[in-house]
């Protein structure tokens, strides 16, 4: 089986294939000189024009550069491009957890930063806009966390400034009063499985 994929002898053959047309897929010559046909491509998402206050959050929340740096790059004002960044981010993380309180199951209305955004700050756009620094929470049991509750600690809802969010799980309620842990990725993602487990 070749290295590089199912082969089509041309252009024309790829783009009537069934892939092609049902995932909108394009053709393209294979690079190894060796096979000479054509593969299909997934199309590149869209992105935003650069210089576009979308793009400078696009930026913002994939960790690429600090608010400043990308206001100055996308020549956008940096309070405005904060604002929607974070918005992006609470809307991003409320979805992820299905607007459920993450810590007792109830409504979510509110974000938690794992690490308080004040103590990272924009300087650090994984700690301000990294989605495995948040959790989604009903108030209440936001504002437990905010006041440094050490249950909520044990639990992973709030860390100190020299914890990662990314290696230390929430505990979620799970099953007859247990707690599952769940450890929260960058790309948005949850997993059961510790990634530095996964890794080794």
């Amino acid at each position: 089986m070749r290295r590089c994929g199912k082969r089509y002898a041309d252009a024309g053959e790829a783009a009537r294939s069934k892939r092609a047309i049902e995932q909108g897929m394009t053709p393209e010559p294979c690079r190894d000189p060796d096979c000479g046909g054509f593969h299909l491509a997934k199309p590149s998402p869209p992105r935003a024009a650069p210089g576009s206050m979308a793009a400078a959050v696009a930026a913002v929340l994939a960790a690429e550069c600090t608010v400043a740096q990308a206001a100055r790059q996308h020549d956008v004002d940096p309070g405005r491009l904060d604002d929607q960044a974070d918005a992006e981010f609470r809307r991003l993380v409320l979805e992820r957890d299905s607007y459920t309180c993450q810590e007792c199951g109830e409504l979510a209305t509110e974000v938690q930063h794992r690490v308080a955004r004040g103590m990272g700050g924009t300087a650090n756009p994984r700690i301000a806009f990294g989605r495995a620094n948040g959790v989604s929470m009903c108030r209440r049991s936001h504002r437990l966390a905010e006041a440094r509750d050490e249950g909520l600690y044990a639990r992973g809802f709030w860390l100190w400034q020299t914890q990662d969010p990314e290696t230390v799980p929430v505990k979620v309620p799970g099953p007859f009063g247990s707690f599952q842990s769940l450890w929260l990725l960058p790309n948005g993602e949850v997993t059961g499985t510790d990634p530095a487990e996964a890794a080794a």
